[in-house]
């Protein structure tokens, strides 16, 4: 694994998508000059649900399945993350900071690392940092209640369409309103299909059945977003 600090296109992608688009420009520059790039293959484990939290890492390129192994089970996927979003909450200067995700690199991915000794510095700079991770772990809550609401329905239909929803960051990531282009997002049907907590041959048919109404286009290992309001409802 090498180490190696941000370019100036890699902190564009953290600017442009979660967490810091929230923040202010002259804390999300302190913040990026301190991260370094982590680079990762495919199956590997960025970090373990449960592990103290030694600092922040967000997504700069690649995509990361979040898995949650409640009360003993095998790993559940939760999300999948791509550019732009943090892989946890901003817990990492609590007391009570053990992770609540193990992510793990879908492909080769890239991640910008900020330790928790130099998040405790820039403390200095900025006073009111604990508030600004708590907007942090408020994107994580805003989550986990989305996902707890839209698998309360028991409609094949309605789980669907919300687990491509939240594939987009709809509900509760800031920065994710994409114009009308396109949108290309890498994941199976199988994935989807445990994201929404359904089987596979359940999912296949509204895939389908979405795909023919124009709302989306099936591909290898992904899906492309094409309209999205013909995913509400």
């Amino acid at each position: 694994m090498k180490t190696r600090q941000l370019s100036l296109l890699q902190k564009k992608i953290l600017l442009s998508r979660g967490w810091l688009t929230t923040q202010s420009t002259d804390f999300s520059s302190a913040l990026l000059e301190l991260c370094y790039r982590r680079e990762f293959q495919a199956g590997q484990t960025i970090f373990f649900e449960g592990d103290e939290m030694d600092g922040l890492d967000g997504v700069v390129s690649g995509s990361v399945g979040l898995y949650s192994s409640p009360t003993d089970n095998l790993p559940v996927l939760l999300h999948v993350s791509g550019p732009g979003e943090w892989t946890d909450g901003g817990r990492a200067l609590s007391k009570e900071n053990a992770r609540i995700v193990s992510p793990v690199a879908r492909n080769d991915v890239t991640v910008a690392h900020v330790s928790t000794q130099s998040l405790r510095a820039l403390e200095g700079e900025f006073p009111d940092l604990r508030l600004r991770l708590v907007a942090l772990s408020s994107i994580y809550l805003d989550f986990f209640t989305l996902l707890n609401a839209d698998n309360s329905n028991r409609d094949i239909d309605a789980l669907t369409r919300a687990a491509i929803r939240r594939l987009l960051g709809e509900g509760f990531l800031p920065g994710c309103e994409f114009p009308g282009d396109p949108v290309e997002i890498p994941v199976t049907q199988n994935e989807i299909a445990e994201l929404a907590r359904l089987s596979r041959n359940a999912v296949g048919p509204i895939l389908r059945k979405l795909e023919q109404a124009g709302a989306i286009s099936l591909g290898y290992r992904k899906i492309t977003v094409l309209n999205r309001n013909l995913l509400q409802g």
